[in-house]
């Protein structure tokens, strides 16, 4: 052989090497877990069965146990078996098998490596048997939403189970099913004490005894809710009224503004949270909150949620006219920012008695055409008056002045009013007049029960809400220069009304009920297009004051004639009406002297 062939046969041998070398790098070791889990009979799986049965598993000896109630049949058991992961058993899981003798399972590691497992199982005579097959708590027994059924230990001889958050274990009826024959001590239904363990005695027909401990527990709250966050006047100096924070449960930020002139630098808030849970800081803890703090939040069961509270000062009732005129460059207000004294602005009205507080605030004919939301801090205001000033919208934060009684929007430019007016549950007056509103909403109108005074006259208003029999209080209804072409029955249901005034719009009847409104003092139809006028306008006996001049009338009702107040009535310009019935004209010689404005035309019936 030449050194060329020699050189060849070394270099294929080298190769050959480095790939088994290759080969043994990329091996990857089989797993030798062999172990046998679990070996259970289901009931589902065997007709004998009426529980599962849970067989012992001895690892040490290899053997597989499990005593069977009495009368079960061991020739045809069908075993659900866990195994080590890769594993491998024959008999397999789940095939029916004679277990009137010793059985062999034998479990295959992925290896090849083998495990044997004896099976041994007995069915417990009759008159020994004393096994405690179940143990449950009856939603229908106990003060629960859902039964709850217990875990029985036979190796261990245990009885365990977890409630739901909130139960009281101290008076808890168990259902309880023994092996036949068997007693048991406490009985079945029996309402016990479980905030402790429970020794129960099963004894079997052959007075045999087993001995089971009952141990339960309630599954520790996860709640961990910040559920209300308060400053009390009562615990803080600075403070005329509790102050409740607002919780934005899903960013988990608390925050509050305090009055203008409240310290933040210690502050004890009072703070409600879920059931068993705490918090640090503490309740009712003095705690600076001139910068964000952070408060945590720990459940029953220790898990933990922060919330980061952040409290504010509320501007000063200075800094907030500011804002109005600064909104407002052409405004004519002619406040002196220099002043200390705001009370001597014009137009600015405080409280007498403290000094810190807005309660009247009279604006009309300033040029204010916009109003900032900032007016929502003015919580303490009671009137405000913004007629005039060519206003064409309402900010909806004019819903958090709650203290205003009186509201005056008129002679401005608006076609409409935000539905939060309607939240101003105190308010008295409300003078919208002559601007361009064509509606009034319902939610303006229904729960606004204390107001006496309404305004609505001079606008282009069609129609009214039914709600408006709401106003249950109201005394004094303007409705003149409108485009209503019918009144709702239910303005009828105002018991209250004294003063109503409808003068200047299309309407041709009145509906029925206007006999309800005894009440009423002035009463003012005029320029309208009515024929008629209902005969149980005569129930009105404090009516002093009729108009229903510059209609369409033809007649005249002579029940008018009760109305002993009467002192005025004007029919003028009724083209067609030329008679006043006798009873009517008869007033004018009673003691109040009814003065009949009308055309010469029109005659006294004779």
């Amino acid at each position: 052989m030449n050194m060329k062939h020699i050189i060849g046969a070394f270099v294929i041998a080298m190769l050959i090497l480095a790939c088994g070398d290759d080969d043994d790098q990329n091996l990857v070791k089989e797993s030798e877990a062999k172990e046998l889990l679990t070996f259970a009979f289901l009931a589902a799986d065997n007709d004998d069965l009426s529980a599962d049965i849970q067989a012992t598993i001895d690892k040490n000896a290899m053997t597989i146990k499990a005593a069977f109630p009495v009368g079960t049949s061991l020739t045809a058991l069908t075993p659900t078996i866990t195994l080590s992961e890769k594993a491998t058993i024959k008999p397999e899981s789940k095939k029916a098998i004679d277990f009137s003798g010793p059985v062999t399972y034998t479990v295959t590691a992925q290896d090849g490596s083998t495990a044997k497992y004896e099976a041994n199982f007995t069915v417990t005579k009759s008159g020994e048997a004393k096994e405690l097959l179940t143990f449950k708590f009856l939603a229908a027994d106990n003060d629960l939403s859902a039964d709850i059924q217990a875990t029985i230990d036979e190796t261990a001889m245990t009885i365990k189970a977890a409630f739901p958050v909130g139960t009281s274990l101290t008076a808890l009826t168990p259902t309880i099913t023994l092996s036949e024959k068997a007693t048991i001590r406490p009985e079945s239904k029996k309402t016990v004490d479980f905030s402790g363990p429970v020794t129960y005695t099963v004894t079997a027909q052959d007075s045999s005894t087993a001995k089971y401990e009952a141990t339960f527990t309630v599954i520790k709250s996860d709640a961990k809710e910040i559920q209300k966050f308060v400053f009390l006047a009562n615990d803080n100096d600075d403070l005329s009224t509790d102050i409740e924070a607002d919780i934005d449960e899903e960013a988990k930020t608390i925050t509050a503004k305090l009055p203008a002139n409240a310290s933040r630098s210690s502050l004890k808030p009072t703070i409600v949270l879920s059931e068993k849970a705490t918090v640090a800081p503490g309740n009712k803890e003095a705690i600076n909150f001139t910068n964000p703090i952070n408060y945590t939040v720990t459940a029953e069961d220790g898990s933990t949620v922060n919330y980061n509270v952040t409290m504010t000062n509320e501007p000063s009732v200075r800094e907030i006219l500011l804002a109005i005129s600064d909104a407002n460059p052409e405004n004519t207000l002619g406040w002196d920012p220099e002043e200390p004294d705001i009370s001597k602005w014009e137009g600015v009205v405080m409280d007498e008695d403290d000094n810190t507080k807005l309660v009247g605030l009279f604006l009309g004919f300033k040029k204010i055409t916009t109003i900032p939301s900032v007016i929502k801090e003015l919580k303490d205001l009671q009137e405000l008056s913004l007629r005039s000033n060519g206003l064409t919208n309402t900010p909806i934060e004019i819903r958090n002045l709650t203290s205003l009684t009186y509201l005056d929007l008129s002679f401005n430019e608006l076609t409409s009013i935000p539905n939060e007016i309607g939240e101003l549950l105190d308010l008295e007056t409300l003078n919208l007049k002559r601007n361009e509103l064509i509606n009034i909403p319902k939610e303006v109108i229904e729960n606004l029960t204390d107001l006496t005074i309404l305004l609505l006259d001079n606008n282009q208003i069609a129609s009214l809400p039914p709600e408006i029999k709401n106003l249950v209080k109201l005394q004094q209804l303007y409705l003149d220069n409108n485009q209503l072409e019918a009144i709702p029955s239910e303005i009828f249901e105002l018991i209250n009304l004294e003063e109503l005034y409808i003068s200047n719009n299309n309407i041709e009847s009145l509906p029925d009920g206007i006999e309800k409104l005894e009440e009423l003092l002035i009463l003012n139809l005029s320029r309208n297009e009515l024929k008629n006028l209902p005969s149980q306008i005569g129930a009105l006996q404090k009516l002093m004051g009729v108009s229903v001049a510059y209609n369409q009338l033809e007649s005249l009702p002579g029940e008018i004639g009760n109305l002993k107040s009467l002192n005025t009535l004007d029919i003028r310009n009724n083209p067609n009406l030329t008679i006043i019935p006798k009873e009517i004209c008869d007033l004018s010689s009673s003691p109040q002297s009814l003065k009949i404005i009308k055309n010469n035309t029109t005659t006294c019936e004779e």
